[in-house]
Order: structure tokens, then C-alpha cells, then sequence
């Protein structure tokens, strides 16, 4: 099962100068859109921007109906910035540099996001903190025309930063200012940022409402700023990553490593949680997700959400969950302090086993990011090695370089002899499943008629299909004629293609 962590994307766009983007366009339709962001750039301020490299900014947020408050510091040259973001159980600090991005949490903990999807992420951001659009040549431009939205005109442009994804800017047709900004997020769906309340601070133009939106209003990330100030230059510590600590998880004793038993449900693992020193229940060790609990389970453990958010996962469909916090939770002599929980459902294919208690929830990448861990399918235990140390590498065994995005471990593999990044998921029963982005920009053959199937998790069911491809290999391994399920795009397509290989074989 595959769980995409939420991640609090609260940007905060702040007027600067930038680098250009890649996308050749219309001649006429770019020196439109050329125009538009001068008339936007002299509107904000200018040349006035030129005094300033640094921009701090602290104020009230609203996460999901949750409040609380938030500090950013913004690098208005380079394109970086980090944010501090405290909302009830809610703590994020997550940072933003030209292509890679990072993230803390209240203990510590930081984590660099290094995969292909984060690093478009962190491009697009980067691009936004700088406003690279202002200097972005014309044949990287485009204008949409112009559109009428609740009574306001604007004029829109679209951009596509070098590496990165299409965002298209919403200019007042009066006075030019950025009021919005539509892209598509790493798991393709859409997100708006709205500005408002433009107030002028040091002869420049500055929006101090900030507002981003799924389109449910309730799940939406309000910034009131309450102080804004300009500095001339950048604090270059500040985008460093905090060494990473481990003051929320105990071995008992001294001892180096602890042994806990698990069982296997439909290939998942399952093992016996007990939280705030209640009876332990089951949950499973799901290292594609992070802390997750049901509500049943938390009203029967006395724990309280807080917010509104959207959750996606393989199917289709978002669900709406809520936080909390958890200040102990032990697994056998494991333990885990203060830590935060998604509260939420579990589809019944997960939660339900018959005459036995259901599943309680899920556990997985807070605990793994924290003890080195061996898992042992054979004798079904589970071997947690004190934090910042490495576990006993096996004779023959091979070492992998692993990528993170957000709370999910990836490796490299190869399919058919063309390397992807590759998630790696306790949770997930199924066979190899690869994604229809990475599919269909290699098309590589299937090696037999693919069967429809329904494949799910969190967001209820997708379409997919079950076949064998030529192989899978890592490292010094490979797996000739696996099967594998091919998701996240239309079956009809492909089975066109199967079809077109197959006619392709009969009459060479």
C-alpha cells in the first residue's frame, strides 16, 4: 500500500529576480506575455528590488481549520527558502534550495529529498522565490489572454521552468499584480496560491494573504503575515540542514539492538503496538507511509484530532484526515516519544480480518528513519538497531544508495535495462508495480496479454493491469520474467500497445 505523506506547502511568493525557463512558443503570443511581466515587475516595485537579498517573515496560519503560526526566511537571489510552520500537533520545518529540498521534525530529525519527483518540487519553488519569470526570455513565454474570475479581469502566462512544471500566473489586468499561480504537485493534482491584501514596504509591493487551495476549502493553508522585513544580505546558515537527533526513541538499558516477533497478513507485516501504555493493538509496518491510526482505534485510546486535510494514496480518490499526537508509543522494548499521527480510515481490504481485531493503523517511516533495521522474513523478527548506527551487513549481501521524498525510501533499479527510482513498501502485498509516467516514456514490451485488475489503498480503487515484463535487476540481482502490475494510467492504452507489439512480431 502506498501512502503519500502530507506535506504543508504553504508558499509564501515574494517579489525577486531569477533565471529563465525552456519551453519554445509562439513568437507573438511570448512578446504578449514579455510585456504583462514587465508591467508586473514595475507594478511590484522595480528596480527597487535590487536593494534586498533576504526576506523574513513571520505570522498567523491556518492549516486544514488548524491554527497556529509561522516564520519563513526567503533567499530573493538564489531561490531558496525554509519555513517553520507550528499548528496544534502540527510541526514542519521544511526547506527549499535550487533542486533538492529538506525536512525536520519537532525532534530533530531532517531528512533530504532527493528523488526525481522532489527535486521538480523544489525547482518550481526555487523558480517561485526568485520570481525567475521576470528575466525569462521570450521564446520561454506564453500568453493565455485574458480571463474574468468572480468579477476581476486578469491576464494570464504561462511558464515552465528548466526542469520543472507549468505554472501558469494570474496578472491583474489593472494594476499587474500576481494574485494567483495553478501547477500540478508531484502526484498531478492541482494547487492554487492566492495573494492578497498587497500593502507597499520599502517602495515595494507585498501580498500579506497568502491562501492555497485543493479546491476544498476546508483543507486550505491560510498565511496572514504580521511581520515582513528586507535584508541585504543572506543568512547562509540558515538553509543547512540541522544534524539530525535521535532524543525521541529508546533502547532500554544499553543495549545496541532489541528483537521484535511479527506475523504476516496477505504479505504485509503486522506487529503489536501499544500507545500512551494502553493494551497493544495490531498495526502494519508500513515503510511507504507514516504514523497512521483509525478512528475507531483512537476514540478507543482517548486521542483527539485536529484539522482537515487530503490524503491520496494508489486509488483514485482523496480522503480526508486529521493529526494528532501521540506521546508514547512502544513497540515490544522499542520506544517512541511525542510523535505525530495521521487520523484517518483504512479501506476494509486493510482494516478487516474477520474474527480477529482489526487493523489499528500503520506504522512505518518515523520508525524506520530512526533505528537501522533488519527484517527477517524467515524467522519473522524485526532487529532495531540503536540510531546512528549500521546493522551487520549479511555475507553476499549488497548495498544500495537509498533516495528519500518526504517519509518514502526509494532505490534504483533497472526494467528492461532502463534504471528508475523505485519505492520500497512493507505495505504493499502486491507485485512490482510501476507507475504509468515511467512506463510511458520507455514503452517497454510486455511479454504477455495484460489482465485488467482493480488495484487499491488509500483513495479507494484504481484501474491496472497484471503481466510479466523481461526483467528486474539491482545491484548484482536480477529477476527474469516477473510479474509486475502496470497502474496510474489508462488501461485502454495500453493494451493498444500490446496489441501494436504483438501485430508488430506477426508481420516483421
Amino acid at each position: 500500500m502506498r501512502a503519500t505523506f502530507i506535506q504543508l506547502r504553504a508558499f509564501l511568493l515574494l517579489y525577486g529576480l531569477g533565471l529563465g525557463i525552456s519551453v519554445p512558443l509562439l513568437a507573438q503570443s511570448a512578446h504578449d506575455a514579455k510585456n504583462l511581466l514587465h508591467l508586473s515587475y514595475l507594478a511590484s516595485g522595480g528596480d527597487n528590488w535590487t536593494k534586498f537579498a533576504q526576506a523574513e517573515i513571520a505570522g498567523d496560519v491556518n492549516v486544514g481549520g488548524t491554527t497556529g503560526s509561522f516564520h519563513q526566511i526567503v533567499d530573493l537571489k538564489n531561490g531558496r527558502d525554509v519555513m517553520t510552520v507550528e499548528a496544534g500537533s502540527i510541526y514542519q520545518k521544511l526547506a527549499t534550495l535550487q533542486d533538492s529540498a529538506w525536512q525536520a521534525d519537532r525532534s530533530g530529525l531532517a531528512t533530504v529529498c532527493d528523488t526525481p519527483a522532489a527535486r521538480v518540487d523544489a525547482i518550481n519553488e526555487s523558480f517561485q522565490d526568485r520570481n525567475g519569470w521576470f528575466t525569462a526570455p521570450e521564446n520561454e513565454l506564453i500568453s493565455l489572454g485574458a480571463r474574468q474570475d468572480q468579477g476581476k479581469s486578469f491576464d494570464l502566462v504561462a511558464v515552465t521552468p528548466q526542469g520543472g512544471r507549468k505554472m501558469t500566473l494570474w496578472l491583474g489586468a489593472t494594476d499587474h499584480l500576481l494574485y494567483r499561480i495553478d501547477e500540478l504537485d508531484s502526484t498531478h493534482h492541482e494547487s492554487d496560491t492566492i495573494f492578497s491584501d498587497y500593502r507597499k514596504i520599502d517602495d515595494v509591493m507585498m501580498p500579506f494573504t497568502i491562501r492555497q487551495t485543493n479546491g476544498d476549502a476546508s483543507q486550505d493553508t491560510v498565511l496572514q503575515v504580521k511581520v515582513l522585513r528586507f535584508l541585504p544580505t543572506i543568512d547562509e546558515a540558515a538553509f543547512i540542514p540541522p544534524p539530525s537527533t535521535f532524543k525521541d526513541v529508546r533502547l532500554p538499558g544499553e543495549q545496541s539492538s532489541a528483537t521484535v516477533p511479527f506475523t504476516i497478513i496477505d504479505g504485509r507485516i503486522l506487529v503489536e503496538v501499544s500507545i500512551e501504555g494502553h493494551p497493544a493493538l495490531p498495526f502494519l509496518l508500513d515503510s511507504g507511509g507514516s504514523n497512521y491510526i483509525t478512528p475507531e482505534a483512537a476514540k478507543r485510546l482517548g486521542l483527539n484530532g485536529s484539522g482537515n486535510f487530503a490524503f491520496d494514496g494508489v486509488g483514485t480518490d482523496q480522503v480526508n484526515v486529521q493529526f494528532a499526537k501521540v506521546k508514547r508509543m512502544s513497540l515490544g522494548p522499542i520506544e517512541m516519544l511525542d510523535q505525530q499521527f495521521t487520523l484517518g480510515p483504512l479501506p476494509d481490504m486493510l482494516q478487516d480480518r474477520g474474527k480477529e481485531a482489526p487493523i489499528a493503523g500503520l506504522i512505518g517511516a518515523e520508525l524506520l528513519r530512526r533505528f537501522p533495521t533488519t527484517i527477517n522474513y524467515q524467522q519473522k523478527t524485526l532487529t532495531f538497531y540503536k540510531p546512528g548506527t549500521p546493522p551487520r551487513v549479511q555475507k553476499n549481501a549488497d548495498s544500495f544508495q537509498l533516495f528519500f521524498d518526504g517519509s518514502h525510501s526509494l532505490i534504483q533499479i533497472e526494467v528492461d535495462g532502463i534504471a528508475g527510482i523505485f519505492g520500497i513498501d512493507t505495505g504493499d502485498s502486491d507485485s512490482v508495480t510501476i507507475f504509468g509516467p515511467f512506463y510511458n516514456a520507455h514503452e517497454f514490451p510486455i511479454e504477455q496479454p495484460a489482465q485488467p485488475i482493480w488495484q487499491g489503498g488509500f483513495g479507494g480503487r484504481g484501474s491496472a493491469l497484471r503481466t510479466r515484463i523481461g526483467s528486474i535487476s539491482f545491484g548484482s540481482w536480477q529477476l527474469d520474467d516477473p510479474l509486475i502490475t502496470l497502474n496510474f494510467f489508462r488501461t485502454r492504452c495500453i493494451l493498444q500497445r500490446y496489441h501494436r507489439w504483438k501485430s508488430r512480431l506477426q508481420n516483421p
